[in-house]
């Protein structure tokens, strides 16, 4: 079995790459300061998706409130 390598310096082995907007990336640090800030110490590659996955945290915790509510 071959190991997965990257290809031109990127290290996304068969994920699509996230583009997030500006909004976002405010959103982020409205809900969750110390994480997104965490985020500015990953490789850039790594950081879109980590902000993705701080959002739908986000998004899953308002959800779960919502539906006890």
């Amino acid at each position: 079995m071959k190991a997965a390598r990257p290809s031109a310096g990127r290290f996304c082995w068969g994920v699509t790459m996230i583009t997030l907007s500006p909004d976002m990336i405010e959103q982020a640090a409205q809900v969750a300061p110390d994480q997104t800030l965490a985020t500015s110490f990953l490789a850039p590659e790594a950081r879109a998706g980590m902000i993705a996955l701080i959002l739908f945290a986000h998004e899953v915790s308002r959800a779960r409130q919502a539906v006890s509510e």
